[in-house]
Order: structure tokens, then sequence, then C-alpha cells
């Protein structure tokens, strides 16, 4: 092959020359964008129309050249990279023609709006720099120039439709200025043109330096355009103006870099293209022997980055081999030296960071001895691909094994009737295997449901990865995958499908739970629903609450489905409840449930004022729950149970009992089911109240048949005078054996009412009197009350007369009427008249004062009251009593008390209370008062007064005597205490505490004052028995033996041998015998329990050790009143009195009580 001519000595002075810097050649070419600028200036001044018409005109111009000039050398000159500009400036040139056209004021077009000009501006640019930024793609591919042609006229036209059908954003808003889409639009733009100016500068290599210069220039005067018409409010404003200056200084610099590129440099670049060489994609060099370029196509050029002239006769080792091995050490080299055939070699470059592929042949030329066509062929990316198609492989063999597992999960998570423990476990035994090192990876998953898989370990793993199980959106569980410390040493890792693996198994699983809950909902409801069904159907065919029961139970245990269930009665209506029937739970563990439905320490005790309210009680039990401090309570968690429902069983507001329903599974009882349940409670509430009502209306029908025939026999067998007539006839319907015996007429002779007015009624006044009274309260009279009829006389059949009274009663549509025989009373009351007579002859003549009041005034004093008092009855009579006694507090309160008691019913009431005499002396009455009814008729009080003034006094000197006599008594049993704790220094004051802490105890017992004070002088003796225990053994430091220990016990009956004959009030003996007994007989001496056991001996026992524990003893501290009160809690009931216990409780607790000093 020829080489190419040697450039002339100009030509090679002007290529050897260095370039011009890039800011000589932009600023070369100012003048006439400056003289096209000052021009425009100008037009302004005389009309902003014609400026902008100037401005636009230059730039439309500009680029209609741009367009031309392109599009007709692109045959030649093959730079697709300028066509591709200059066809998109060109028809961005179209739209400003377009944007001039419309704009306001031309009056060329309809409209007279800025907006449809401003929206052209802005589509043209949005055009302009998406052509600019993709340009550069160009430089080393190639476009057909008629899909230019129609994808940017396609844009620019696409574009017009839109503005001129008004689906284009606004852009401009008359009167208000720019619209926020203009002014992001534009911030958009200028970020597109600072995206292409860094394509461009980045591709600087493959542009010429004027080219490279007017482009980069072109585009910051763009973007400094753009920056102008973010400003701007009027489109007279001066950043418009600046705008459309900026626009005419680009389009030059385009013009420029477009026209120097197709016209001053196409015969160099169409000199390049017709090398044979340009055509082979893949740098193709002609070198001789020595390793010398003797001539390069472009391709060459591209990959060493210098021009194709530049090439040739420089070494193709340095260029194309790698240039840190030896041309005598390279392949290519050495092959080119020996080998006779071609051949190609693969080698590295730049250490290792990129590889070719070199193809040799010899290639025979006229004036090139001895020369070869090498093509080298970048083989970098192919190595690349090669590489990562192996760890494609890699990764999909994994990816495969991800698939097979979540495939496995798929499958356990569709199985059929599986629980979810088992659920649970299936997932653990198939994780492993979707991970890299399945026999290393460990697995676990942690929550509400218990634990399944692997031990967490503590400190948790470098290599972890944990997800949350989440159940409707609720975390439940936790996944935990994670490799030990030696596996991680070792190299493994968890990649990014690993936690993809992880994300799918815990969503599989949250959605399998949710189906299953689901599931489980529905047959729980479908079996609430026929336990409903069945439970009203045990309703209608139960006569009493004994069948009711069965046929309930029945109906639980054929349709409920729960695994466990019991009917619980009261017969008290509250606690405590005793189990019924049950289902489901062990005999063996039956027990646990009736303790705890009796022991008032149990969690039932609480529910039950909740389900005396007829509430319906739900209690989960946590999968968690491991305290064994209930026993009934593990029992539950490990059946599986996780949740309980309790319902109660009440008739007319009245607890009767509970049914409790016990639940497995994931889900807990919703709002469906409490509706349904509750329903079921109030089905069963009717239903006992049905059977209740017809029970007592079976019972009031057996009292009213009994009522009726006691009612027949008590007529017959009255002795008082009854006859029943009928409202509506007035007809006798009946009379009884008294009534025919006391006025001795037949029923024959008194069957009517009128018969019986005509033939018993003496007095017809009063007869008309009654008829009239029977008349208007016969129907007004409410049924069953009683009407008094008014006294009347009554001719017997034998004519004599009786004086009569009448009660009527109206029962239905009869009257009875039951006569009260009054002749005797009226006959003794003349008697009566005459005795009262005498009586107050005999009160004005006895020797004891006597008053009568009412509403506490003086109605009648006798002589004796007014010799008593000094006072003569005209003084006294109509006074207030209380103005002669004293005003003290307890004696007003004492006066009214007595009082209080006497209205209350009392029959006799005895009080005293201080008299003031008229000389001023005051003296002390006893009074003795009753209700009498007195002359008028009407109640009053008759009092007997005595003057007991020295009664009083020799009263209040003898306890004066039995108060000394009992200060000498305490004094003696104090001296016996002290004597006992001179024995036993050990427990010094022991005796004189208990008795206080005893007094206190009975005291807050409600024991009256006497009693408690007893109590303490017990106290200071119930150790007396130890003078019968030697002194060694009391105070002997160490253990006692048992032998010492029984002899110690002795004690409380040597006590009782020394004092059984002494007399005492209270039996203080047999207390001081007793005070170690306890309430379930391990006590001494005798081993009483319970009632046995006097109740002061019970106080002593719980004072006693409340003072040994919490007092100080010389061989220990004090223990404190909270150890004291543990053990007398810890046997409440067992070996203390309960009402003691809680008493000494009460005082500790809620009084804040210490120990007597």
């Amino acid at each position: 092959m020829p080489m190419p001519p040697a450039p002339s000595p100009a030509a090679a002075s002007t290529l050897l020359a260095p370039p011009a810097p890039l800011w000589q050649l932009v600023l070369r070419s100012l003048p006439v964008p400056v003289l096209m600028s000052v021009i425009c200036w100008v037009g302004a001044g005389v009309n902003y129309l014609l400026f902008h018409t100037l401005a636009e005109l230059f730039s439309i111009v500009i680029a209609m050249v741009a367009l031309v000039v392109a599009t007709t050398s692109q045959r030649f000159t093959r730079n697709h990279f300028v066509v591709y500009i200059a066809v998109a400036i060109g028809w961005c040139g179209a739209l400003d023609l377009l944007h001039m056209v419309v704009l306001d004021g031309m009056q060329l077009l309809p409209g007279n709006s800025a907006d449809p000009a401003i929206q052209l501006w802005v589509a043209a640019r949005f055009i302009q720099a998406v052509a600019l930024v993709s340009a550069p793609l160009l430089l080393y591919r190639s476009v057909r120039p008629l899909l230019m042609q129609a994808g940017f006229g396609m844009a620019a036209l696409l574009s017009a439709a839109l503005i001129a059908n008004d689906f284009f954003p606004a852009a401009y808003v008359d009167g208000q200025g720019l619209t926020p889409f203009k002014i992001y639009a534009e911030y958009v733009i200028i970020g597109l043109l600072t995206g292409a100016l860094a394509l461009l500068w980045r591709q600087r290599a493959l542009m010429s330096t004027r080219l490279l210069a007017n482009l980069m220039a072109a585009v910051v005067f763009m973007i400094l355009s753009e920056l102008a018409f973010t400003r701007y409010v009027s489109v007279y404003a001066t950043a418009n103006l600046v705008g459309h200056l900026l626009k005419i200084f680009a389009y030059w610099y385009v013009y420029l870099a477009l026209v120097h590129s197709t016209l001053r440099e196409p015969f160099s670049m169409l000199a390049r293209a017709a090398s044979t060489y340009d055509a082979v994609p893949d740098p193709t060099l002609i070198v001789t022997a020595d390793g010398k370029i003797h001539q390069a196509n472009a391709a060459a050029a591209l990959f060493a980055g210098q021009a194709a002239a530049q090439l040739v006769g420089q070494s193709s080792h340095a260029l194309f081999h790698d240039a840190e091995v030896s041309a005598a050490a390279c392949p290519v080299c050495q092959g080119m030296q020996t080998a006779k055939a071609a051949f190609q070699v693969e080698i590295e470059r730049n250490h290792g960071r990129n590889a070719i592929e070199c193809s040799v042949a010899p290639f025979h030329a006229p004036h090139a001895q001895n020369a070869y066509v090498q093509v080298v062929r970048d083989i970098t990316d192919r190595r690349r691909l090669a590489a990562e198609r192996e760890a494609l492989v890699l990764a999909l063999g994994e990816r495969i094994k991800e698939l097979r597992c979540m495939h496995a999960i798929a499958q356990l998570v569709e199985t059929p009737g599986l629980t979810l423990a088992q659920l649970l476990q299936g997932v653990i035994d198939r994780l492993n295997a979707g991970f890299v090192l399945p026999d290393q990876v460990q697995v676990a998953i942690t929550g509400d449901w218990g634990h399944f898989g692997d031990q967490i370990p503590s400190p948790r793993p470098t290599l972890w990865l944990e997800r949350a199980i989440s159940v409707h959106h609720t975390p439940r569980a936790q996944l935990h995958a994670w490799y030990p410390p030696e596996a991680s040493a070792a190299g493994a890792s968890f990649l990014p499908e690993d936690e993809a693996l992880l994300d799918n198994v815990v969503q599989q699983i949250g959605g399998a739970i949710e189906r299953m809950q689901a599931a489980e909902k529905v047959q729980r409801l479908s079996n609430l629903y026929e336990m409903l069904s069945a439970t009203n159907h045990a309703v209608a065919h139960s006569n009493n609450q004994d069948t009711l029961l069965a046929n309930l139970y029945e109906a639980l245990l054929t349709h409920g489905k729960f695994p466990m269930m019991f009917i619980a009665l009261t017969e008290t209506g509250g606690f405590p409840l005793h189990l019924h029937r049950s289902h489901g739970i062990p005999a063996e563990n039956l027990l646990l449930l009736t303790q705890a439905l009796q022991s008032p320490q149990s969690p039932w005790y609480q529910l039950m004022g909740g389900l005396a309210k007829g509430e319906i009680h739900l209690h989960s039990i946590p999968a968690t729950y491991a305290d064994d401090t209930d026993p009934w309570l593990t029992f539950l968690h490990a059946q599986g149970i996780q949740e309980r429902a309790v319902m109660p069983l009440a008739c007319e507001g009245r607890l009767l009992g509970i049914f409790g329903l016990y639940a497995r599974g994931l889900t807990v009882f919703d709002a469906d089911e409490i509706r349904l349940l509750t329903e079921m409670a109030a089905e069963l509430s009717f239903a006992f109240g049905r059977l209740a009502s017809e029970n007592r209306l079976q019972q009031a029908e057996q009292k009213v048949q009994f009522s009726e025939y006691r009612f027949s026999e008590v007529f017959a067998a009255s002795p008082l005078p009854m006859q029943i007539f009928s409202l509506g006839t007035r007809d006798l319907l009946a009379c009884n054996p008294a009534l025919q015996q006391w006025l001795g007429y037949t029923p024959q002779e008194i069957s009517t009412l009128s018969m019986w007015a005509e033939r018993v009624c003496a007095d017809h006044a009063q007869c008309r009197q009654v008829l009239e009274l029977w008349q208007h309260a016969s129907p007004q009279n409410p049924k069953g009350e009683s009407l008094l009829l008014p006294e009347m006389h009554l001719r017997c059949k034998d004519g004599s007369e009786r004086m009569a009274r009448g009660t009527m009663t109206m029962v239905g549509d009869e009257a009875i009427i039951v006569w009260t025989d009054l002749t005797e009373i009226r006959q003794s009351e003349q008697v009566l008249q005459e005795s009262e007579q005498r009586f107050r002859n005999m009160i004005e003549q006895t020797i004891s004062g006597i008053y009568v009041r009412r509403d506490g005034r003086f109605i009648y004093v006798n002589p004796r009251f007014c010799e008593i008092v000094g006072w003569s009855g005209a003084d006294l009579l109509g006074q207030d009593v209380l103005q002669f006694t004293t005003t003290a507090p307890d004696n007003l309160a004492r006066i009214h008390q007595a009082w209080e008691q006497l209205a209350a019913g009392a029959r006799n009431v005895k009080y005293t209370l201080p008299m003031r005499r008229k000389d001023g002396q005051l003296i002390e009455l006893g009074l003795n008062a009753s209700i009498i009814t007195w002359d008028d008729g009407q109640p009053a009080t008759i009092v007997m007064a005595q003057n007991i003034t020295e009664r009083k006094r020799a009263e209040e000197q003898i306890a004066s005597y039995v108060q000394q006599l009992e200060g000498a008594m305490q004094g003696t049993l104090q001296a016996i205490s002290n004597m006992v704790e001179l024995r036993d220094p050990y427990t010094a004051g022991h005796e004189r505490r208990v008795g206080l802490i005893a007094g206190d105890i009975a005291c807050e017992m409600g024991w009256d004052a006497e009693r408690c004070k007893n109590l303490e002088l017990v106290g200071l003796v119930h150790d007396i028995g130890k003078i019968a225990v030697p002194a060694e053994i009391l105070s002997k430091p160490g253990r006692l033996s048992p032998l010492e220990m029984e002899l110690v016990r002795c004690h409380a009956q040597a006590g009782y041998d020394i004092l059984k004959d002494v007399s005492f009030a209270t039996p203080i003996a047999e207390i001081i015998r007793q005070h170690h007994e306890r309430m379930d007989g391990s006590g001494y001496p005798r081993g009483l329990r319970g009632d046995e056991i006097l109740p002061e001996a019970r106080v002593l026992a719980v004072a006693d050790v409340i003072e040994s524990m919490a007092a100080h003893r010389p061989y220990r501290a004090a223990l404190g009143l909270d150890v004291a009160m543990a053990e007398i809690d810890k046997n409440r009931g067992q070996l203390y009195d309960p009402e003691v216990a809680d008493a000494m409780g009460r005082l500790v607790r809620k009084k804040n009580y210490q120990l007597p000093d």
C-alpha cells in the first residue's frame, strides 16, 4: 500500500502549532453578536416589538442557516454530531418563529395574551436542551438524517399543537407574571444545559478545540439567558430584554460551531473518512517487521487518543501493547518476528485493568516489505461479561436454592389442617436450605407463640438478620437468621437475596397465620351459632332449672367444640362456687379448678362483681406463661389453652352460677363472638327467669287454692259474725254460723240487702246512712281495701238490740262485712270511767312523785311531785320540762335518748336527771316513764319520780371503794408479773406488752371497755406458770433440749394450777391454760381446737406471737411488725383465729399500730 503524501511545510507548521486557548477563540468571535445586540437594543428604545422581532429574527436566521449548511454537507462530512445539533436548532428556530408571530401586540394572529408565545418559548428551549444533552452520543454513533428531521419535527409540531389546543401548562398570567411551571421549567432546562456542558467537556478529546470552544460558549450563554428569563414579571421587563440579547450570543456561537465543522473542516474530515481502514470498527494497523506503524485507521486513532497521521512512525508496541513489558517479551512482537502465518494473541494492559486481543496477519505491499496487518480488539468488556456470566450462573444456582426453599415453604403453608406449631417448626426445618451455607446458618422464631429452632446466642453474632412476623399489621414474632462466629471467620456472609428471602418468608408466615385465624374464626362462629341454636332448643324444652342445666351442658358439649368447659353454681349469689359439670378436664386436675373456684385469693373471686352484673369476662393466657404460683393457670398453659370466656348464669338479677369456655388456637374472642355469647347469656337469663316466674305462678296458684280453702274454713269457724254480699245484685251470698248465732236469723230471712235493712237495722236513720255510704263507696273504693262502717243498733230476732260496728272489704264483686259486737264494750266504758276516777284519787294520795307530760310539757303533776321539787302545780303545768334541769350536753342527750326510746315503742324507760328545786337546790331524780292514754283519749307519758340524791352519793362512794380494790388487784397482778420477769430476764416487759396488745386487739374487735381492761390484766400474768420452770432453763442462751422444751410447755398448766382456786369475775386461770392452744388442735397443753378455745385465749395467743417476734430480745434484734404479721397472715385460720388476725392486721396496716414501750 502506498504511503500517504507528506504534508507541506506550511501545513506542517500549522499542524504542529499548539491550539489557541478556548477563551481566545471565544473572545475573537464576540464582535458580531455584540453588534447584533447593539442593533436590537437601539430597536428596544423605539418599540419593544421591534426589539423582539430583531432579536428573534437574528436567532431564527442563524438557526436556519446552520440547519441548511449542516444537512447539505453531511454527505461528505459524515459528522452526525454536528448534523444532530443543527437539526435540533433549526426546529427550535421554527418554534421561535411562531413565538415571534403570536407575541401579544403583533396582531398577526387572534388573541391578546402573552401566554402562548411564552409556552412556545419554553417548548423550544426544552427541545434545544434535550438535544444538547444527547448530542455527545453522536460522537461515536450514527443516525440517519431523516430520522433526526422526523424526530425533532414531530416534537416541534406536537408542542405547537398542545399549545394551540390549550393542553400545555400555563407559563404566564397577565397582570401577575410567570407561573411556577414556567420558572421551574427554566430551572430544569438550566439543569439539562449544565449536564450538556459537562458531557461536552468529558468528550472533548473527540472534538476539535474550536468546535468545543464554540459549543461550550453557546451553552454558557444559553444558561445565562434562561436565568434571566426566570426573573421578569412583565414581558417588557429588563430581565426579558437581557435574556433575548444573551440568546443572540448563544445562537451565534452555535452558528460558528456548526459552520466551522461543516464548511472549514470538511476536507480534512473527508480525507479521514475516505480511508478504507475507517470502515473497520476495531483499531487496525499496518506495521512493519520492526513494529513501526505504517498506517492506522480512525478506530486506532481513537484507541490511542491521537490523530491517525500522528500515529505513523510510532511503535505499535508502546501504543497498543503492554508498555510495561519489553518488546522482546511481548508475545505479539515476538510472533511477528517468527510467525509465517496469521496468529491471534490476548494480552493485558495497564496492570491487568484492560485486555486486548491482537490478530496479526502478514501483509504484502509494493513499498512495504515484511509488513503485517494488526487488528487490535478491546476485550475488556468481553472478559468482564464472561466473569459476570460466571457470577450470574453461580447466583442463579443460589436463586434456584432460594426458589426451592420458598416453594417448599409455600407448599407447607397451603397444607390443610396445619397447626401453628407445625407451621412454624416446618418453616424452621425448610429455611436453612435457602442460604449459601445451609449447614452453618442457624435460624429461629421467637415471640408470642413460643420459641422454635436454634437457641438465640448471647451476645448477638456479627452476621445477623432479623425480620418481624406481622399478623394484621401487628408484629407478633421475630424470624432470626445468623452465622456463628466460626462461620463468619471462614468468610460466610449474607447476600441481599438472603434478606429478600427472609422478607418473603415472613410475609408467607403472616399470610398463612391470617388465613388460619380467618378459618378458625369462621369455624368458631359456626360452632357458636350452632351452640346458640342448641341453647334456644334447650331453653324451649326445659321445665325446671336442673333440666335446663343438663340440656345446656349437652348443647355446649355437642356444638361448642371447646376443648374444655365447666358449669359452676353458687348458693349465695356470689363466692364460693361449686363445680357442677365439666368437660375435657382430667380428673386429677379437677381439684385445681375446684380450689380456684372456692379460694378468695384466686382470680375468680375478683370476677364475681362483674359476673353478678351480667358481664362476660375474657382472659388471655399468653403462650409464654411461666408463673407456677397458680397451679390452675400452669395446667391451662401446659394444655395450650390461650383464652377463657366466663359467662354468668343469672335469674332476675341474681347470680346462679357461671359457665366457662376454654379455647385453643390463634384467634381471640372478637366482637361477633362476644355478641353471640352475650345473646346466649341473655337467653339463659331469660329462661331461668321464665322458670322462676312459672314456679312462682304455680306456687301462687297453690296458695290461692289453699287460701280459698283456708278462708272457707276460717269463715265457717270464725267467732266473729261475718256475711258476704254481692256488690252487683246486693244479695246475701253467705253468712257464717257466728252471725246466725249472734242475731238469730237464718240466711233466707236476710237474703237481700233490703231484707237486712228492714229486719236487722233498729235505727232507720243509721240504716239510711249506711245504705248511702254503700251507694257511694262501692264503685269508688279500691278492691281489697277496708271501709269502716259507723256504729249501728242491730235488732236480734228475739227482739234484743246489740251495738256493733262493721268493717267492709271489697274483694272482686263481693263485699265481706265483719261485725264487731260493741255492746259489752259500751257497757264497760262506764265502769272504766269510774275506775279511772278511783285511779286518779290513788295517784293524788301516793307517796311517789308522779307527773304526766306531752310534747315535753307538764300536763299533770301530783302533790307528792310538787313537794319533791318545791314547785306548785300552777308553776309547773304547761311549762317545758327541760327548763327545770341543767343544760349540760350529756344530761340533755340522756333525756332525749329516753324520750326517743319511748317514742320507738319501749314500754318502760328508766333514767335519771338533775332537777332544780324552787329554792335553787339541785337534786337527782330517778325517773320511770311509760306511755299511757290520758283523759282526753290522746297518748301521753306518765313518769314516776323519786329523789335519789342521797342514794347516788352512797353509790359514788361505793364505786370509789371498788376502784381502789381494782387498783390493788392490778398492783398485785403487776407484782406477780415482775416476779416472773425476775426468773426470766430475757423476756422482761413481755407480759405487760402482751396484755396491752391483747387489749388493743379486743378493742378493735368491738369488745366493751371493761372486757378489754380485764384482758390486759390477764396478759400481766399469762406466763405466771414459768415460776414452776427452773430458772437455768429460762435463762439458758442456747437451744433447749426436747426435755427442757417440754418443761417450758408445762408453764401454761402450771399457771392454771396456781390461779384456779382464786375467784375472779373473768376465768383468768382457764385463759392462762389455753393461751398456747391453736385453732387446728396443734397447741398445748390439751390440744383444743376451734370454738373449744376461749375468745380471750385466742386474742392472747396472737398478741403473744406478735410481741415475741416483733419485740427486742437480749439475744437477738427485734424482727419487726412486718415479719410478725407475715407469720399471723400465713397461719390465719389454721393456727390463729381469723377474726383476731384480721383485727391485728387492720391495726398494723390501716392504723399504723406500734408496739407498746
